[in-house]
């Protein structure tokens, strides 16, 4: 397999940010710079809230995270009634992980491309309920096919509890093909 030639450069695009323009940041996933649109929305927020805290949060607080949850549904075609905002991916697995009521016989497969954090909840939880964590080694060079067949042989049924899967890895900025993945899991 050939290694793809990395995307060109968006014109601009250093300008949508606050960073250091001597910085080259790449590690948007665990401390994620944020447009500088963001951050003046969110300065907003915070103006709105610290001129009044008590209206901020007892007044539209609640409609607005909804309109929110919904919109970002639509975005991702999700369910809006079956998704919720957490505050990162790391906290909103944790929530996943501790709602699976894990026993001693389940185990929870992975691949070696996952984020670190997620991996060390899956630990956690692992040792705090018994269950088994198994991690599925995925070369670099597999193509989307041989990934898809690999996560379909380490499934076992009545055994494989949860599949966590990244779309877009951390550690190597792969793209697995998520969508035949979950269709795989759907079959076990």
């Amino acid at each position: 397999m050939s290694v793809p030639q990395p995307p060109e450069p968006i014109p601009g695009a250093r300008l949508l940010f606050s960073l250091d323009p001597a910085v080259s940041h790449l590690n948007h996933g665990s401390f994620g710079a944020v447009p500088i649109s963001v951050q003046r929305a969110q300065q907003r927020l915070r103006d709105e809230m610290e001129a009044n805290p008590l209206r901020f949060f007892t007044q539209g607080l609640v409609d607005r995270v909804a309109h929110t949850r919904r919109h970002l549904a639509s975005f991702i075609g999700a369910d809006p009634d079956g998704t919720a905002l957490v505050s990162n991916a790391t906290t909103g697995v944790a929530v996943v992980l501790q709602s699976l009521g894990l026993r001693p016989d389940d185990e929870i497969l992975s691949t070696d491309h996952g984020y670190g954090a997620v991996a060390l909840s899956i630990q956690r939880e692992c040792r705090r309920t018994g269950a088994t964590s198994r991690v599925l080694p995925v070369p670099l060079e597999a193509t989307n096919e041989e990934i898809v067949q690999a996560v379909r042989d380490a499934l076992r049924p009545g055994r494989t509890r949860l599949l966590v899967i990244d779309q877009l890895t951390s550690s190597t900025a792969r793209l697995f093909p998520a969508a035949a993945i979950v269709a795989v899991a759907h079959e076990h």
